[in-house]
């Protein structure tokens, strides 16, 4: 599946920052709360109310509120980095060759066995795509310089990530991937990746199945029961499956693909794998529940209770809802110009749609205190970022509300990061960290945004400020710094104050109002400072 890398438009203020949204809708930030939309009990109306804002304050809110190296969490941290290439032609009029891939680097100081890893496995898949991306290269020069006049379009390889599982025994990935080097239709497929957290070492088949042979016969059983029998490549599939994957006539065997997941073990089967390109690809997940003897306890004895996962949009996906194992799948309804209009949410066979306006969509599964909620992020115009948030009941997805701001580092329900854009004194990027409330809607733990990015103002005026201990919060005076003063954005509540960090070592917080104009110490911030910038 394709994955496009998220660019920041706009102001320049905004080019050192990373992954920011910009803000172009009526959801406003106020009362140092982010607002949320919610859904009445009538479907056709409509209110805004706030997202409640965190009991737990952090203890120093000018600090940033990212998790000590020394703590230990049953969640393993990580960053997705996307990877872009493409060549034209030599007159630049086409597009000849792209590739498009994802690498996975580990955050979480105390695995450092996964870490190396990831790194090694980064590498390899790095010097993989290269390789295919010089295939394509030279592939697409050949047929458009023979005829470019009838040029059909670029060759392509690309591959995206979504990680399944990220807990403190098993670390698991499921690549998806595609590619077009000439043919009747391109090929696409899953990789399944599963790495021990402490080890560092990948998973073969044998490592979490007892019984390789007792395990045919029961995706045999599954996938007889999930897919028509007419479109495997043999009847007698678990026959044909022991000579794919066990003991082939010539060659080496190949590989399951499968993912260890929190609830269950998940087979992937791309297209030529069990049936024909036409048949598509296949999918079979079993329960651990249900299957006790067949997998090893080793990676499932200790499961979270509670954990969020990114799902693959447009694809179906084995989830465990309300206890039952059921198929959830959701699509955007693209128009002419490339633009969702609603996003379909398919449980088993029943259909829920909510109307939308985004450029590309990103679901995410959470299991929250015994319940089952879905947040489907989207982008829009300028790269606004929001979210919506719905309940599954069974076969029902119920909407929730939508949430302006973008998650970021979405496994652990109980702490993720969510970007907000803030229009305080320019336009600039702020980060807050929440939490999964009782009622799904994510409730912030801190009530200051720290800003990223270097963004800086110099004061036209004379300007009185309160210094604030960086280690307490607390206030310890006061002082008037002078005009040509530079003011570094550290952090705001988005309602009362900002606080700047002055000579490297001065933290002041000056008193201002999200007014028509802002209000800097009582007077329009344009008086105060030069040159502030914000977004349309």
């Amino acid at each position: 599946m394709k994955k496009r890398a998220i660019i920041l438009l706009g102001i320049i203020v905004l080019l050192s920052m990373s992954a920011c949204t910009k803000k172009e809708k009526n959801i406003t930030l106020e009362d140092s709360e982010v607002n949320i939309e919610r859904a009445e009990e009538d479907p056709e109306q409509q209110t805004t109310d706030d997202i409640k804002d965190g009991q737990e304050e952090s203890e120093h809110p000018d600090v940033d509120d990212t998790q000590s190296e020394n703590t230990e969490s049953m969640y393993v941290t990580y960053e997705i980095e996307p990877v872009q290439d493409d060549v034209s032609s030599d007159d630049l009029t086409a597009t000849l060759a792209t590739s498009e891939y994802e690498l996975i680097h580990i955050i979480s100081p105390q695995y450092p066995e996964l870490t190396k890893a990831m790194d090694q496995w980064n590498k390899k898949q790095t010097e993989q795509y290269q390789e295919m991306f010089s295939d394509c290269v030279e592939y697409s020069k050949e047929i458009y310089v023979e005829n470019p006049d009838n040029w059909m379009g670029y060759y392509t390889v690309s591959s995206g990530i979504n990680v399944k599982r990220s807990d403190s025994l098993i670390f698991s990935f499921l690549e998806s991937w595609d590619s077009f080097m000439g043919g009747a239709h391109p090929n696409h497929g899953n990789k399944g990746h599963n790495f021990d957290v402490k080890t560092g070492k990948e998973l073969e088949i044998e490592d979490v199945v007892s019984d390789i042979t007792e395990l045919i016969t029961v995706l045999d059983q599954r996938l007889t029961q999930t897919y028509s029998e007419d479109i495997f490549f043999d009847d007698d599939l678990s026959a044909y499956m022991k000579s794919y994957y066990l003991d082939p006539p010539e060659g080496e065997r190949s590989k399951f693909q499968f993912i260890v997941g929190y609830e269950g073990i998940t087979f992937y089967f791309s297209p030529y794998e069990l049936a024909p390109y036409a048949a598509g690809s296949q999918e079979v997940c079993l329960l651990y529940s249900e299957y006790p003897e067949l997998f090893k306890d080793d990676f499932y004895s200790t499961i979270p209770e509670n954990y969020a996962l990114q799902l693959s949009e447009y694809t179906d996906e084995s989830l465990l809802i309300d206890g039952t194992l059921r198929t959830l799948c959701v699509s955007g309804m693209m128009d002419e110009y490339q633009v969702c209009s609603e996003i379909n949410i398919t449980i088993d066979d029943q259909v829920t749609t909510q109307e939308t306006f985004s450029y590309n969509i990103k679901p995410y599964y959470v299991k929250h205190n015994g319940k089952s909620y879905l947040y489907i992020q989207s982008v829009s115009e300028n790269e606004y970022e929001d979210f919506m948030i719905f309940v599954l009941k069974g076969t029902n997805a119920e909407y929730l509300g939508t949430i302006d701001g973008g998650i970021r580092d979405f496994n652990d329900p109980s702490k993720f990061r969510m970007e907000h854009m803030i229009h305080m004194l320019s336009t600039v990027c702020g980060v807050r960290y929440y939490h999964v409330g009782d009622d799904g809607i994510p409730v912030s733990d801190s009530e200051d945004y720290q800003i990223i990015g270097d963004v800086s103002l110099t004061s036209k005026i004379e300007l009185e400020g309160d210094l604030i201990d960086p280690d307490t919060g607390k206030t310890t005076g006061t002082k008037t710094f002078p005009a040509g003063t530079e003011f570094v954005y550290v952090s705001t509540d988005y309602k009362n104050y900002v606080k700047f960090m002055v000579d490297q070592d001065q933290l002041v917080r000056l008193s201002v109002t999200d007014d028509d104009p802002q209000l800097v110490n009582g007077k329009d911030a344009e008086e105060c400072f030069e040159n502030l910038l914000f977004a349309d």
